[in-house]
């Protein structure tokens, strides 16, 4: 990976990571290493391109932002969308879907997408915002730096069927 300057001409940063994660402020990168017996999500600043010391182990990680992740459980037949960071779990959503997919919008906002769902979940306040969503599969595309708005992508299996916007 390389960061580079205003214009592409000369590099900043290099580092020996693949990303595979980037928080929706940009500040943070994540990439997976494997350690004999576990998989390990690490945290990169996105400017040094250096690990900043935060990793997870042993956990699918969905989404990244701010030294936190957003991982899913089951709990029964409910899907459970988890917020931890380094050293304990900050939250909790319940759905009654078991598929689940949470990705930050913002450090403090997510967007959990299953079952032809999304619903947004503020970590203070709970969920804030819930709509179907038509169609036969449902991703998270992107959200804005600022995190006042999001994207997800629409899968139609049947010929004709348009997307809708929410």
């Amino acid at each position: 990976m390389a960061v580079y300057s205003h214009g592409l001409q000369n590099v900043l940063a290099t580092g020996s990571h693949v990303a595979d994660k980037a928080s929706p402020d940009g500040r943070f990168l994540s990439a997976t290493e494997t350690i004999p017996g576990h998989g390990t999500t690490i945290f990169i600043d996105a400017d040094t391109l250096k690990p900043n010391g935060a990793e997870f182990r042993d956990v699918y990680v969905w989404s990244i932002a701010d030294n936190r992740i957003a991982s899913s459980a089951l709990r029964n037949t409910n899907g459970i969308m988890l917020v931890t960071d380094v050293r304990k779990q900050l939250a909790e959503y319940e759905t009654d879907c078991k598929d689940v997919r949470p990705n930050f919008i913002s450090s403090d906002l997510l967007a959990v997408l299953g079952c032809q769902r999304v619903d947004v979940v503020s970590l203070a306040r709970g969920k804030v915002f819930s709509s179907t969503v038509e169609g036969d599969e449902i991703f998270f595309a992107t959200a804005s730096r600022d995190g006042s708005r999001f994207a997800i992508i629409q899968i139609f299996v049947k010929a004709g069927a348009p997307p809708t916007a929410l």
